[in-house]
């Protein structure tokens, strides 16, 4: 069950290194000692009760790999073997880091799940969707008015037919009034 709300926090990475996955893949975890969280009314930091938070990278697609290097230099780390250094030779150890939990569901029950805060991919811009935007909104955003709506041709309707009973109709199937 998770434990926490699904929310950003603030804490300092007290511990990092390097294992293998259950694949035989590197994992890099960090270790963070987490005091506060996001206040969603006030956009400021609040004080929360103190946990320890566990953050894994798996640098093993080339999207994870360039995540995780964006992650690792944020954190100053310059060289993989640093990930190694003790606590008092370690460029991120006492870092001060903002980290976000989200729930996830792991066989059938809900857990937190910590990553960092940073290194997602940057949005990028398409020349081509800019133009596709520009042909359905034409003008209307400057004026301020909603863009026109294409008229669309209305559904044939239906038409009754309605025939008379005739001497072909079964015997018995008159129904008295």
């Amino acid at each position: 069950m998770a434990k926490h709300p699904e929310s950003t926090f603030k804490g300092i990475i007290t511990e990092h290194g390097v294992e293998e996955s259950k694949n035989n893949n590197p994992q890099i975890v960090f270790k963070v000692s987490v005091d506060r969280v996001h206040d969603s009314v006030t956009g400021e930091f609040k004080e929360y009760s103190p946990f320890i938070a566990y953050i894994y990278q798996y640098p093993t697609t080339q999207e994870s790999i360039r995540i995780t290097g964006e992650i690792l230099k944020s954190l100053g780390i310059t060289d993989a073997s640093q990930l190694t250094l003790e606590a008092g030779k370690s460029p991120c150890i006492g870092k001060e880091v903002e980290i976000r939990n989200k729930h996830d569901e792991y066989n059938g029950e809900i857990k937190d799940r910590f990553s960092f805060s940073f290194g997602s991919k940057p949005i990028q811009n398409s020349a081509n969707a800019i133009q596709k935007l520009k042909g359905m909104f034409g003008n209307s955003l400057k004026s301020g008015a909603a863009p026109a709506k294409k008229a669309t041709p209305a559904a044939p309707k239906k038409q009754t037919v309605v025939t008379d009973a005739t001497e072909n109709d079964t015997p018995g199937d008159d129904i008295p009034f």
